[in-house]
C-alpha cells in the first residue's frame, strides 16, 4: 500500500507533526496502518493523498471575508452596540473595555497600573517607594491607588510633581 507518511503530510499541509497528530485525533485524517517488512515496532501510518488534499483545501478555504475598516482611536468609540459591531476592530473594543474596567477599580496591581498610566512597572514601583503615589504593600506585591496614580499623571503633565502621597501601610 503506497501513500503519504507523517512527514509528507506535514509538508503538504504546511504544519507540524503535532498538528498532524491532532488532525488524526479529531477525525479529520484517517490513517491506515501497515507493518514494515523486516522491522519490529509500531506499524507505519499511511495517509491517502486524496484525503490529505481535501483537508488542505478545507483548511485554506476562506470562512469569512473580513471587513476593511479604518483605524479609530479609543476616545472615538461610542457605546452603541450596532456601531461597535460594524466599525471597530475587536481588539480595540476589548482594550477599550479592559481599560475602563481597570479605571473603575480602587486599587491596581503593578501590571494594571502600567496599562492604565502607560508608565513602566519599574517607574511605578519607584514612585510608590518614594511616596509619590499612594500604595499598599501586600506581601511581595503592591496595590496602587487609582486616584493617586491618575492625580500623579495629571500633575506630571502640567509640571507639578509634588510628593503629596503617603504609603498607606505594610501588610505581610
Amino acid at each position: 500500500m503506497s501513500g503519504l507518511n507523517y512527514s509528507e503530510v506535514c509538508e503538504t499541509l504546511e504544519c507540524t507533526r503535532r498538528q498532524a497528530e491532532r488532525y488524526v485525533k479529531d477525525g479529520k485524517l484517517n490513517p491506515k496502518y501497515e507493518k514494515q517488512p523486516g522491522q519490529r515496532g509500531k506499524p507505519r501510518a499511511v495517509f491517502l493523498q486524496s484525503e490529505v488534499e481535501e483537508l488542505r483545501k478545507s483548511l485554506r478555504a476562506t470562512l469569512y471575508k473580513p471587513q476593511i475598516v479604518e483605524e479609530k482611536s479609543l476616545t472615538e468609540i461610542p457605546p452603541t452596540e450596532s456601531y461597535l459591531l460594524n466599525q471597530i476592530p475587536l481588539e480595540a473594543i476589548e482594550s477599550y473595555y479592559q481599560l475602563n474596567s481597570l479605571r473603575m477599580k480602587f486599587t491596581l496591581a503593578l501590571d494594571e497600573a502600567g496599562i492604565v498610566s502607560g508608565l513602566p512597572k519599574k517607574t511605578i514601583l519607584q514612585l510608590a517607594r518614594d511616596n509619590k503615589i499612594s500604595a499598599l504593600r501586600t506581601g511581595l506585591g503592591w496595590r496602587i491607588s487609582t486616584h493617586s496614580l491618575e492625580k500623579y499623571c495629571q500633575n506630571f503633565l502640567t509640571g507639578d510633581c509634588g510628593s503629596s502621597a503617603v504609603v498607606l501601610q505594610n501588610i505581610h
